[in-house]
């Protein structure tokens, strides 16, 4: 039996948790708000605050490359791998990531 998922994005304040208990309530299926970073931090073994600033940052699609880049350097890995993981969340060739971030170097 597969579980339904249904995900509210809100700004605090707007009252998006009342109407997620109430949704949840009546289509008699769980509701998780701050629990899931709860549980994320236990099964991860990352702390409950990094996973906080996870949270609220860009998702990928979202950056440009260089910012993409920024997200793994900042976690200490080395550009070369950090080009590979570029390419691979995109779905292009290593080979263009590097020409894309030496263009825009140049402009």
């Amino acid at each position: 039996m597969s579980i339904p998922v249904i995900t509210i994005s809100r700004e605090y304040g707007s009252g998006g948790r009342a109407i997620g208990e109430k949704l949840a309530k009546e289509l008699g299926i769980p509701f998780y708000n701050k629990e899931l970073i709860l549980m994320a931090a236990k099964e991860s073994g990352l702390s409950e605050e990094y996973i906080k600033k996870a949270e609220q940052q860009k998702s990928w699609e979202e950056m440009s490359l260089e910012e993409h880049m920024e997200l793994y350097l900042n976690q200490g890995i080395d550009r070369k791998e950090a080009m590979k993981l570029v390419a691979k969340d995109r779905g292009i060739a290593k080979r263009d990531v590097y020409r894309m971030l030496t263009k825009q170097k140049e402009s």
